[in-house]
């Protein structure tokens, strides 16, 4: 009698690893939205992590003759569709903390006037330095800090570049102002440019230099 109730003994502890490891795996993910919700980006990322790291695990189990056998929990059909869900979690959680850390660096500096002749100054609190590595490190776990780098440095040459058409088209136009002649009241561009006096060309590429250095420093 008791050989023939080993083996059920044995199924029922196997079958035990099993459930204790899926519910590990339910709960890791349930936390993960939790965290993002309250900004906990390290966390969330940490968890996703942990999620794949179990997901991978191979509860032992033990057989009828007593060998050991091995079963990955990503392979199980309950759990077939959590690696897609947490891989669309990654993706949500990196676009959101890549937007967070591009728009502060753009707004990085933009309080009070600023000496582009002194050094850099650091102008973020406390705790909004300790936000942004937490940010850049969450990042770097993903491995996406460097699509981060991408993403900030294309924004900011689209910002340069409306910047710069803005006040180019708003110099062009009180240039025009000031003249009375028609044709250069009427240009735009390279040829409203061109029509500027000395003067008027100076003060527009001061306040260009100023724009652009005020969003670079």
């Amino acid at each position: 009698l008791v050989p023939i109730m080993d083996n059920p003994r044995a199924d029922l502890r196997a079958i035990s690893r099993v459930m204790e490891g899926i519910e590990d795996v339910v709960n890791c993910k349930a936390s993960i939205a939790s965290l993002m919700s309250v900004g906990d980006h390290l966390g969330a990322i940490e968890a996703l992590r942990v999620a794949r790291s179990l997901l991978a695990q191979t509860p032992e189990q033990e057989s009828g003759d007593g060998s050991s056998q091995h079963l990955s929990l990503g392979k199980l059909r309950a759990l077939s569709k959590i690696g897609e869900q947490l891989d669309e979690y990654e993706k949500l959680v990196v676009r959101n903390i890549t937007d967070e850390l591009v728009d502060t660096f753009l707004s990085w500096g933009t309080e009070g006037d600023i000496d582009f002749r002194a050094p850099p100054r650091i102008s973020l609190t406390t705790d909004r330095r300790a936000n942004i590595r937490g940010v850049v490190q969450s990042l770097r776990l993903c491995g996406q800090l460097s699509v981060a780098g991408a993403t900030y440095q294309k924004r900011l040459c689209d910002l340069i570049s409306v910047t710069v058409k803005a006040i180019v088209t708003e110099c062009v136009a009180d240039a025009a102002k000031t003249t009375s002649n028609g044709a250069d009241a009427s240009a735009k561009g390279i040829s409203g440019v061109a029509s500027m006096s000395l003067d008027q060309f100076l003060d527009c590429l001061k306040m260009l230099f100023e724009q652009v250095l005020g969003l670079m420093w």
